[in-house]
């Protein structure tokens, strides 16, 4: 007896379909709006083989669908948003100090020390006294008798200092009223209270505001609350896909105004014909 021959199977070409990767990756694209050619193109297959794993893997297919409909919701809600107007957070970096000084010598007026300089001061100086150290929280608070920190102009301006960054420096009332316009290294040296690190600190800070419009300006980051009006534009178009029947641009044609305007045609004969609206 002879043994019955089985057909053997022909091997087709391995499918470059890949179930881990090909779900999520046709996700990002049908987000992005890619097309089934782009698809095609990007996985290097035939358009038709984009077709075909839509028929075959359910997962491939629920992928796309949900990549277009997640960008369809993002483009609505954008949409919607400019239609009615939003408030927003308008984020800016600005200078504390450079641009205003820069532009007061320039343009030729009297600079005067800004309200932001003289906070970068007292920061400087951990808002305590650059002369005795004194503070609000030390022992010494007494010192504050006279009010909080003032500003002590190292050059007194009746001898010649002027109102600042560069001449001005944080002090209790007592150190300022006391220094008065005494040259300040010479009255310092004489206080019991002398710190030799304090002087260097505050030589230190007066020489780095003297040059500051050469170095990079420090800058602060400033929040403002600001709102952006509707969009009529985005209102319109948002309304005539809405509500298509109220909204949209209709356009009434005067059928008796067409059949007067349409050419008059004669025979040869010298006959005249005659044409009715819809004929062919």
């Amino acid at each position: 007896m002879t043994k019955r021959k089985e057909n053997p199977q022909v091997a087709g070409r391995p499918s470059k379909y890949n179930p881990e990767h090909h779900p999520k990756s046709a996700f990002k694209l049908a987000l992005l709006g890619a097309t089934d050619k782009e698809m095609a193109s990007i996985y290097e297959v035939e358009e038709k083989t984009i077709n075909n794993w839509k028929k075959e893997f359910p997962e491939f297919l629920q992928a796309l669908k949900d990549g277009k409909d997640e960008a369809d919701s993002k483009v609505a809600k954008s949409l919607y948003k400019r239609a009615l107007g939003y408030d927003f957070e308008e984020i800016t970096e600005e200078r504390i100090y450079g641009d205003s000084f820069q532009k007061g010598r320039h343009d030729g007026k009297d600079y005067k020390l800004t309200e932001r300089e003289w906070n970068l001061a007292c920061v400087t100086f951990d808002q305590s006294c650059a002369y005795c150290g004194a503070s609000k929280n030390t022992p010494d608070k007494e010192k504050f008798m006279l009010g909080d920190l003032t500003k002590d102009h190292v050059i007194a301006l009746n001898k010649g200092g002027e109102y600042r960054r560069e001449n001005v420096v944080p002090a209790c009332g007592l150190c300022n009223s006391s220094k008065s316009d005494a040259n300040m290294t010479d009255w310092y040296q004489a206080q019991a209270f002398f710190s030799l690190v304090r002087l260097q600190k505050i030589v230190n800070y007066l020489e780095f505001m003297e040059v500051a419009t050469d170095q990079p300006a420090m800058t602060e980051t400033k929040r403002v609350m600001k709102k952006q009006p509707p969009d009529v534009t985005a209102c319109i178009f948002w309304l005539k896909n809405r509500k298509a029947s109220k909204w949209r641009e209709k356009t009434e044609v005067d059928a008796n105004l067409v059949f007067n305007q349409l050419p008059v045609v004669t025979t040869e004969d010298g006959k005249e014909l005659t044409f009715k609206v819809g004929d062919g």
